[in-house]
C-alpha cells in the first residue's frame, strides 16, 4: 500500500485530478496525499486561510466518501 499524489486548486481541473487521483488510489489501494498551494504574491490573510480551509474540508469530505483518507503528511 502506497500513496498517490495530487496537486489541487479549487478549479474544473483541481477537481478533475482528484477525481482522478481517487480512482487510482482505489486500484493501488492506497491513499491520497493532496497537495495545495496559493499563488505567490498574494496576500494570505485570515479570510482567504478560511477560505482554503473550507475548500480543503471539502477535499477531505470526498476524500473520506470515497473511503481513501488522505495520508497524513510525514
Amino acid at each position: 500500500m502506497g500513496n498517490v499524489v495530487v496537486g489541487y486548486v479549487p478549479k474544473p481541473e483541481g477537481h478533475a485530478a482528484l477525481t482522478s487521483a481517487i480512482a487510482e488510489a482505489k486500484l493501488r489501494g492506497a491513499k491520497v496525499v493532496v497537495v495545495n498551494s496559493h499563488r505567490g504574491g498574494q496576500d494570505f490573510d485570515r479570510e482567504a486561510s478560511s477560505k482554503v480551509e473550507g475548500e480543503m474540508e471539502e477535499v477531505k469530505s470526498k476524500l473520506d466518501e470515497a473511503g481513501r483518507s488522505a495520508a497524513p503528511p510525514r
